[in-house]
């Protein structure tokens, strides 16, 4: 699991007792989806991914709110098949990024031609939503932070 200096953008240390607070199911679905991971990524790396986007998405379920823990529900089309269900929405996700990184998804076609963190910036920005790299570099910063955690 190699791990990349992050740039300590953001207080990353808040965000380990979430982790450590949330439910054994949410905990252990991490741990499921991780074990099928995708090309370019070890297991421990792919749980970071997950944790990370949950981070941004949701502070790790800050006051309790389970509704778009991994972004999903954000939609009407999604809303009712997802909001307030976290484990469902770690299974969502990670089939996702999974086809995406593995270059099934052609939502994420042109990420397809990349590599290593430009891959996952890419996929990051597509997956976000959104039309700047904001979202990415902050994934990834999270993503960098919680490799180091999971894997030390």
């Amino acid at each position: 699991c190699s791990v990349k200096d992050s740039n300590d953008r953001l207080d990353f240390n808040i965000y380990i007792p979430r982790y450590e607070a949330l439910a054994t199911a949410i905990k252990n679905q991490f741990d499921i989806e991780a074990k099928t991971y995708p090309t370019g990524f070890e297991e421990k790396s792919f749980k970071a991914l997950l944790v990370a986007i949950a981070t941004k998405e949701s502070s790790l379920l800050i006051d309790n709110n389970h509704k778009l823990f991994l972004g999903y529900g954000a939609n009407e089309a999604n809303r009712e098949r997802y909001e307030n269900k976290p484990v469902e929405q770690i299974s969502w996700a990670a089939n996702v990024l999974r086809k995406a990184f593995n270059n099934q998804n052609n939502n994420y076609a042109k990420c397809n031609s990349k590599e290593n963190s430009e891959k996952i910036r890419c996929i990051l920005k597509i997956y976000g939503g959104v039309s700047d790299y904001e979202y990415s570099y902050i994934v990834i910063d999270y993503f960098n932070q919680w490799k180091s955690y999971f894997c030390s």
